[in-house]
């Protein structure tokens, strides 16, 4: 049989019930951790709390500018809501962040594409091909 814990050791049985609130929890514990944040994020959307998740992705980005995978996720939330300037320089950060990010290329090069702007356009969607979206060819 095993010891029973010492009682003045804290139970953090909850903060596993589910993904949300672990990742609830470790925002509590450790409100910097852009990880974290992320991730909490992800349930957000998946929870379909858009408002919440495009806070979280805002706070991820403001603490990390270099977590590349929080740009595109801010962006594509932004351009479901009509905002598509913002959206457009949140992919042109997740591909400068991150250059072999096939799907932010195309994103970027399709607002562009809808704007008529056909050189800018045609360089995204050129970098989402070389990355493998033979698709847009």
């Amino acid at each position: 049989s095993l010891p029973e814990p010492p009682t003045s050791q804290p139970r953090r049985t909850a903060d596993w019930q589910t993904d949300a609130t672990l990742w609830e929890a470790a925002v509590a514990i450790v409100p910097d951790s852009p990880r974290a944040l992320f991730t909490l994020a992800k349930n957000r959307l998946d929870e379909k709390r858009e408002d919440e998740a495009l806070a979280l992705f805002d706070r991820t980005v403001v603490l990390w500018p270099g977590y590349s995978s929080a740009w595109p996720e801010q962006a594509a939330i932004l351009e479901r809501r009509g905002r598509s300037d913002d959206a457009l320089r949140c992919y042109r950060e997740a591909v400068r962040r991150n250059p072999w990010n096939a799907e932010a290329a195309e994103s970027a090069g399709r607002i562009l594409f809808e704007r008529g702007r056909f050189v800018e356009s045609e360089r995204f969607y050129r970098r989402a091909v070389r990355l493998g979206r033979n698709d847009l060819a």
